[in-house]
């Protein structure tokens, strides 16, 4: 009986761990994260396009080395062992619009400034809502 008072008590405290708010304040999965952005006219792209580039400018360690209107690219470490994330953002037009996409990587990829992860969540953040709120340096 006394063993069921106990749960009585975690199980409900493991339940509300389970119920997190993701980044952002949505209500979600942990870690869940959207995989790219969607622009749906041709000025939606162009302004998130310039966002892409403007968040890259701010949060990169490394200058940008390539800028087009599908790609932009950030210096990679001349060190295999530099642990500064560089990043890559690619804009594929699709049906009537485009997708935003970013990958981002560093070697050795346990020590990453920032985490990939964090940088791409906060990346697909401001393209989405122009809203720069987090710290990633």
């Amino acid at each position: 009986m006394k063993r069921m008072k106990q749960l009585s008590v975690v199980v409900p405290l493991f339940l509300a761990g389970c119920a997190t708010t993701g980044p952002g304040g949505e209500s979600g999965v942990v870690g869940a994260q959207p995989d790219a952005v969607a622009c749906a006219s041709a000025t939606d792209c162009a302004e998130k396009w310039q966002r892409a580039e403007a968040w890259l400018r701010e949060h990169s360690y490394w200058p940008i080395r390539t800028r087009s209107e599908v790609v932009i690219e950030t210096e990679r470490p001349r060190s295999r062992w530099y642990s500064r994330t560089h990043y890559r953002v690619t804009h594929t037009p699709g049906d009537g619009g485009a997708v935003i996409r970013m990958q981002a990587s560093c070697q050795p990829s346990v020590y990453c400034t920032p985490d990939p992860e964090a940088a791409q969540a906060a990346f697909y953040r401001y393209l989405a809502t122009g809203e720069d709120r987090d710290v990633l340096h």
